[in-house]
């Protein structure tokens, strides 16, 4: 079966024999694909939706088709009609999603995942998302690649929000400026670059590009941005559009200037480190001064502050122009400590010391080591071992059998501890002067008081390495080596603790930082 960026012409194929196909609206190029498909149809408000699945993929397509209408029912009304009359979602070999006009080319991996993958933020929403930004509008090829920026905002990210889910929402944000700090220098390079020769890479201009949008709708107001979003559609399907496009757009729904805020986040690299470097109490004037700093280059910033009293919260705005700035807050009662954007609508850098533990951590730095139990090696350890080691050049790692370690081994490099090694008197002597939050008991493992002692129980867990500054611990082990976690699965969990029960994921946990700063007197 043959699907290409339009939809079919039957009327033309009929009397001449020939398959075709025509496109609402005007296209850069011809994208024509197939396969060994059955196809599975239904009829959703005027649109049809199409599955081109193989025969034993069948089951799959109740699943499908009702997540399909749950995205066109949920986005349509935020950004404006399907811009076409037929939609299909395509099994193809490629690892991930492939959005084209018309259809989206998906991994069978991931329609095999079935309700997994149909309901989670970031896989079929993201690439249906392609269906207005990036395929109905397409990316202007003389400025830089914005449509992989909105898709992350209104599926990866936005999704939560819609979903009611302030907890996951806040997550998202928070990941993305954790997330991007352990980003290179080198490699921090203007959003505005992305997809163009030498430009920006996937992290910046997916990550990034989502924390910029939502700090845009945090600055305008959702009512705003999502008006801009159906104008954009109503004046842009089928014709290119720019940066400076969506920022004319931005602007007319919202009434503001917003060079400012497009020069800073999407022309210009970097972000801003934010400190509270100093909270004082004038008891006498009532009033909260507050010394904040941001790094060079400074940032034109609007900074969230939750101040707390005794058993109150407050939330207040302060503009941060330079540097380091001092300013003065008017407050009713005695302030005891301050936060400094504890919702994280300001993408910043976070210092390293800070930054969420997650395997990234024990992926990155400037030294390695794998501790491994004694016995045989399944193929299952070596294939995380090479995971975490591929992150390093050969000269950077090393490899330890339990009864062979040495401080060397730990003190100063990112540490990978797999399966049994935990037991090891060396080994768990490290782990207890590090605090680590997991405890080995007979049978299995223990965690916040709660034991697991199933055979099908394992758990992924990440620590900062005190020795190492942005480094980190990770544990990988389970009860029996048959249920060990995917090693291909395991860079994509963003969190610092993962208890599984055989293969699933059971419970999820981050080891945040909170920078609370105590307000002493003046």
């Amino acid at each position: 079966e043959l699907v290409a960026a339009g939809e079919r012409d039957t009327t033309f194929s009929r009397e001449t024999g020939r398959l075709a196909w025509r496109s609402p609206y005007p296209l850069p190029e011809m994208v024509l694909v197939g396969g060994k498909h059955q196809i599975h149809r239904r009829e959703h408000q005027g649109i049809e939706i199409a599955l081109h699945l193989k025969p034993e993929q069948a089951e799959q397509a109740a699943g499908l088709f009702d997540a399909v209408q749950y995205y066109l029912d949920r986005y349509q009304p935020l950004i404006g009609s399907y811009p076409a009359r037929e939609y299909r979602v395509v099994d193809n070999f490629f690892s991930s999603g492939f959005a084209f006009p018309t259809f989206t080319l998906l991994s069978s991996a991931v329609i095999d995942m079935g309700e997994r993958a149909q309901q989670t933020h970031g896989y079929l929403d993201h690439e249906m998302l392609h269906s207005w930004w990036g395929n109905g509008i397409h990316v202007d090829p003389r400025d830089g690649n914005w449509c992989e920026a909105l898709a992350s905002y209104g599926a990866n990210y936005y999704g939560f929000v819609l979903d009611g889910d302030e907890d996951e929402a806040r997550r998202k944000r928070r990941n993305y400026s954790h997330f991007l700090s352990r980003l290179e220098p080198e490699k921090d390079k203007p959003l505005g670059t992305f997809g163009r020769e030498d430009g920006c890479g996937r992290s910046i201009g997916y990550d990034k590009g989502a924390a910029v949008f939502q700090m845009l709708e945090w600055t305008i107001g959702r009512e705003a941005f999502w008006s801009a979003m159906q104008r954009l559609t109503a004046e842009f399907v089928g014709d290119f559009a720019s940066w400076e496009d969506l920022r004319s757009v931005f602007e007319a729904e919202s009434g503001r200037d917003l060079s400012p805020f497009f020069d800073q986040w999407v022309r210009r690299g970097g972000a801003p480190q934010l400190l509270i470097d100093e909270a004082r109490f004038d008891s006498a004037g009532q009033r909260l001064h507050l010394t904040l700093s941001q790094g060079d280059p400074a940032f034109n910033l609007q900074i969230p502050i939750r101040i707390t009293f005794g058993d109150r919260l407050e939330d207040v705005i302060v503009a941060l122009r330079g540097s380091r700035e001092t300013v003065s807050i008017p407050v009713e009662g005695i302030p005891t400590s301050v936060e400094l954007d504890p919702e994280y609508h300001v993408f910043r850098k976070i210092p390293p010391q800070q930054i969420l533990p997650t395997t990234a951590a024990t992926r990155s730095g400037q030294a390695f080591t794998a501790v491994l139990p004694t016995g045989d090696m399944p193929d299952s350890y070596r294939k995380i071992q090479s995971v975490f080691e591929s992150s390093f050049e050969p000269q950077q790692r090393m490899a330890a059998t339990v009864g062979s370690l040495s401080g060397e081994h730990l003190a100063e490099r990112s540490v990978l501890i797999l399966g049994e090694a935990v037991r090891d008197g060396y080994v768990s002597a490290f782990l207890s002067a590090v605090e680590f939050p997991v405890h080995w008991i007979e049978g299995g493992f223990e965690f916040d008081g709660e034991p697991y002692t199933d055979p099908g129980d394992a758990v992924l867990c990440t620590v900062a390495h005190p020795g190492v500054t942005g480094g980190g611990i990770t544990v990988v082990y389970a009860n029996s080596r048959e249920v060990m976690p995917s090693a291909f699965a395991i860079p994509m969990y963003d969190r610092s603790l993962v208890i599984f029960s055989s293969g699933r994921a059971v419970l999820r946990h981050d080891f945040e930082h909170r920078a609370v700063v105590e307000v002493a007197p003046l």
